[in-house]
């Protein structure tokens, strides 16, 4: 994975946290290949995602169900935790369906 790629996920959680939201999916791939879960922190020690990170360049957030466009810097495995990635939080998320 290099630096700056998107992931796409169809969004299956998004729980709040004291420190931000819990946003995860599984990750869409070509047809017939098993998806893992994604999920996308933030590069803080308490790793949520603050709403301005997860918002869509026209506006509005992720939602269940939406298929999001999530710009990712690379893995960040943390312990049992192996669908964590790190967020770009210079680029904006993208809603890229339902």
């Amino acid at each position: 994975m290099a630096v700056g790629d998107v992931k796409r996920i169809v969004c299956l959680a998004n729980s709040r946290m004291p420190s931000g939201r819990c946003i995860a999916g599984r990750e869409l791939q070509t047809a017939g290949r098993p998806s893992p879960w994604l999920r996308p922190v933030s590069g803080r020690e308490d790793e949520g995602v603050t709403e301005a990170e997860y918002r869509y360049t026209g506006g509005g957030g992720a939602r269940l169900l939406d298929v999001v466009d999530v710009p990712v810097l690379g893995s960040q495995p943390a312990g049992h935790q192996r669908e964590n990635w790190l967020l770009d939080p210079e680029r904006r998320w993208a809603n890229a369906g339902r």
